[in-house]
């Protein structure tokens, strides 16, 4: 069997590494490949990566994992298979597949953001020598798209290069967790510092509804969950595994609230996902792959300047809800153990090499 080399930004910490590459690695150790994961921030560097004072460490840090990567990439043989996560190289895209692909290997894209597009949280480190529209390259270079959303797999396709599309499943902790919603109404947003924006939009109505049902907002994030607004109906919290649990356990309903742009269009629902996994109710924009969900059970879709009215309404009928329904229709939906056995078989048949 032919080994596979990963390449990625990010480690473990960031979920989407987390949730869509690890069990895959995991998948492919098992079927006995020799598997080698190169990621270029370390736990570290990921920590730190957005603290001002810490930010030049990681940089000089980066400068040297960079120099690692071009090495890692030259050393790709005909011989062997090729994961990719997001990017292979994180500036001058796409110059890295198309190396990738002229040296004969197979090359899988994993991708759930629409990096074609600017992100609407504003420019990140690498914009200075990264064009987001050469991200089309990378789709053109690849030889299958595992693709987050059906706007990717759309995206893909109309460049000619196959796509499957691949949900974001959640750890199976929050799968199988027994829900044990708190006596008095609560509200859970979970998220990441470059996420939090979207909550702001919605932060006055959800206080709004908490003040009146003698209810809270839970909301876990990155370092920035610290500079929201002090209310006594709020409590926010860096974003931890244990926590999101917990939080997911007592909440009677999930918030994802999201603007109506292209780059939200092409993002994974992960958190609706999420939430409907642990038999959650959910209140959510009706933005991008959203939309596939308008008929789920326990899922509420609000347009703009709906949300106290809809929080409302769905707080009423949540606190009956004991999430089995929610959970058994998106487990139907998504059969994860389905999908990553898919994504195996392809890398072991005739067509991958």
């Amino acid at each position: 069997m032919k080994p596979v080399r990963v390449f990625t930004t990010y480690p473990p910490e960031d979920a989407s590494r987390r949730l869509r590459i690890d069990p895959l690695v995991a998948a492919l150790r098992r079927e006995g490949r020799r598997v080698t994961v190169h990621t270029l921030l370390t736990p570290a560097m990921f920590r730190d990566k957005n603290d001002p004072r810490r930010r030049p460490g990681v940089g000089a840090k980066l400068l040297l994992r960079l120099a690692i990567r071009c090495f890692r990439l030259a050393a790709v043989g005909s011989s062997e298979q090729v994961l990719v996560h997001r990017e292979a190289f994180p500036f001058f895209t796409p110059l890295a597949e198309r190396w990738l692909a002229r040296r004969g290997a197979v090359v899988v894209l994993d991708v759930d953001d629409a990096l074609y597009v600017e992100p609407t949280h504003g420019r990140d480190w690498r914009s200075r020598l990264r064009s987001a529209a050469a991200y089309d390259g990378v789709l053109k270079s690849v030889d299958l798209v595992l693709a987050g959303s059906p706007a990717l797999c759309r995206r893909a396709a109309a460049l000619g290069t196959p796509a499957s599309l691949t949900y974001t499943v959640p750890p199976l902790a929050a799968r199988t967790l027994h829900r044990e919603p708190a006596s008095r109404p609560t509200l859970v947003w979970t998220g990441s510092q470059s996420t939090l924006g979207s909550l702001l939009e919605v932060l006055d109505d959800a206080l709004e509804v908490c003040e009146e049902t003698d209810g809270r907002l839970i909301v876990l994030g990155g370092p920035n969950a610290a500079e929201l607004p002090r209310h006594p109906r709020l409590h926010a919290e860096r974003w931890s595994q244990e926590g999101e649990l917990r939080a997911l356990r007592s909440s009677w309903l999930g918030l994802m609230p999201l603007p109506d742009t292209e780059w939200e269009a092409g993002k994974s629902a992960y958190k609706l996902l999420l939430y409907l996994f642990a038999g959650l109710p959910v209140a959510a924009s009706p933005v991008g792959m959203n939309q596939l969900f308008a008929d789920a059970p326990g899922v509420t879709l609000v347009g703009p300047g709906d949300w106290s009215t809809a929080i409302r309404t769905a707080l009423r009928t949540a606190a009956e809800e004991d999430g089995s329904g929610i959970r058994a229709w998106a487990e139907a939906l998504v059969r994860p153990e389905e999908q990553l056995a898919r994504t195996i078989a392809f890398f072991s048949s005739p067509e991958s090499g």
